[in-house]
């Protein structure tokens, strides 16, 4: 009985995917090809919204609900926001978490590699971290936050995908200093379930609900009295203890 369970599970899985792949067809024009042609900012907000659409396209064919939780109100000015990195989906969540919002993602210059994805981030001007070239990464990160039409930057300080919601990876100090040099408010987001609905290595997602908890938003006048030389490792450390307090409010 187990053995055929597992069957249907695994064929309703592979349908889902099938449907997924064929109504995303014409989504791979309106998200690349046309603003592509397009180009400028006309392109990239193009974009954007088909992408928001196609993201909540594979919700609901997928069966994955997205469950919103507020700590705290969301700043109504500029703002980064910085959360835990489980899977691939912690991007299409917070992309729809923040609906309403116009959400860059720093993006590390490997990505840039992979097809469709690649392209996306390039038409899209997701600031791009590039090996060995930290201020140069630092600058296009100024440029985006600067921008009049983006309202927010989204990093994930962790540096890569962890494999457990519950366990935070140590944070990268490269956010804090961003912080330092910005000075625009900090908003931690906590993110659960995406690893058990598409955990790294799968192809297909599961259906699952997927948790987005935003917390109540750091300042720079929080840190402003620390010591420069330790204030970047001691904001690091804050960071990362705000997100593991929301991850016990979750679990």
């Amino acid at each position: 009985m187990r053995f055929f369970r597992k069957l249907i599970k695994s064929i309703d899985r592979f349908f889902r995917a099938f449907v997924f792949v064929i109504l995303s067809i014409p989504y791979f024009f309106l998200i690349i090809v046309f603003p592509l042609i397009i180009g400028g900012l006309r392109g990239e907000n193009l974009s954007e919204r088909f992408c928001a659409s196609w993201f909540r396209l594979m919700f609901w064919i997928f069966g994955i609900k997205l469950q919103l939780r507020k700590g705290s109100e969301i700043p109504n000015e500029k703002f980064i926001i910085f959360s835990n990195h489980l899977s691939f989906l912690d991007i299409p969540a917070v992309v729809l978490a923040f609906q309403g919002k116009k959400v860059k993602f720093l993006a590390k210059e490997e990505v840039l590699k992979y097809p469709v994805i690649g392209w996306g981030l390039k038409i899209q001007n997701h600031p791009i971290v590039k090996r060995g070239s930290e201020f140069s990464s630092v600058k296009s990160c100024i440029k985006t936050i600067e921008r009049q039409d983006v309202d927010c930057l989204c990093i994930f300080p962790e540096g890569t995908r962890g494999r457990d919601a519950r366990n935070i990876l140590p944070f990268k100090d490269g956010i804090s200093f961003l912080f330092d040099v910005m000075k625009k408010k900090l908003v931690p987001v906590f993110i659960s379930g995406t690893e058990k609905v598409f955990p790294v290595g799968s192809f297909i997602p599961s259906s699952g609900s997927i948790t987005v908890f935003v917390g109540e938003p750091i300042t720079y006048q929080d840190f402003i009295s620390e010591n420069p030389k330790n204030r970047r490792k001691f904001i690091s450390e804050i960071m990362r203890q705000k997100i593991v307090e929301l991850s016990k409010k979750v679990h």
